[in-house]
């Protein structure tokens, strides 16, 4: 760790730069108020507030980035319901498939499965999400009872299709969750491009040039906080002017060749 020097200012950045991404700076923002909320600061206003103020601007930063996945969300719970589908159908074939065995105790088993499934709706994976969920889980809750498990042991396939079905099902159920979290967040959302600013001038404005000035007054106390956190802004710094240049030399070949 380069070490901060109160009388002779340490030569790192001690401001984000400003094409720093969303993401990058929410990170470098957790990492600020995990280092400030490791101690108390009771006794400094300022820093006191700026940990609100940070605190509230970095969930607003979080959350509009995640804004930014529904598609992501939305996809992810279109593909999940399909293999769900497909695993509820494939289950109701071996069902329907054991009702044609020739032990007729082994029939008769699966014709008691049948109609447990038909009483859940046979056509369960063409309804409504919730619906379908709900029916899902009653189904397997069911078939898991003393009533069926031995049934559903002694058939062929039947058990695998059960467990293939119930994990899709749980997959199902987290997504469509998700999602539903997502969209029951109903304040107003500003892009994480416009809201990283917000956070970014918090800590180069506020937070950084008071902790520079107590730290001259009051090493003891805040010179290591600043040191820290000046440490990680530079190596953001140091990482985004990086990319930058790749961009640039790659943007001046492009143009080259």
């Amino acid at each position: 760790m380069r070490q901060f020097d109160s009388q002779n200012m340490i030569l790192m950045d001690k401001s984000i730069l400003s094409y720093c991404d969303s993401n990058e700076i929410e990170t470098l923002a957790s990492y600020i108020l995990t280092e400030l909320n490791s101690k108390n600061w009771s006794s400094d206003l300022i820093i006191s507030n700026i940990i609100k103020e940070l605190t509230t601007e970095k969930e607003s930063l979080n959350f509009a980035i995640q804004q930014t996945c529904q598609d992501v969300l939305k996809e992810n719970l279109r593909v999940e319901n399909e293999i769900a589908n497909d695993d509820f159908v494939c289950y109701k074939k071996f069902v329907k498939a054991n009702t044609y065995l020739p032990d007729k105790e082994m029939a008769k088993d699966a014709m008691d499965l049948w109609e447990l499934t038909s009483s859940h709706d046979l056509m369960l994976h063409k309804l409504s999400f919730e619906r379908q969920i709900s029916l899902s889980n009653t189904l397997l809750a069911n078939l898991q009872s003393d009533k069926f498990k031995s049934k559903t042991d002694r058939l062929i396939g039947i058990a695998e299709r059960i467990n293939k079905f119930s994990e899709s099902t749980a997959k199902l159920e987290d997504a469509y969750s998700k999602i539903n979290k997502h969209n029951s967040k109903t304040r107003s959302v500003i892009t994480p491009s416009i809201q990283k600013n917000t956070v970014r001038k918090i800590i180069n404005e506020n937070l950084i040039p008071h902790l520079e000035n107590s730290s001259i007054v009051f090493p003891k106390v805040y010179e290591e906080t600043f040191n820290n956190i000046c440490e990680e802004i530079d190596n953001l710094n140091i990482k985004v002017r990086r990319r930058k240049t790749l961009k640039l030399d790659e943007d001046l070949q492009s143009i080259l060749y």
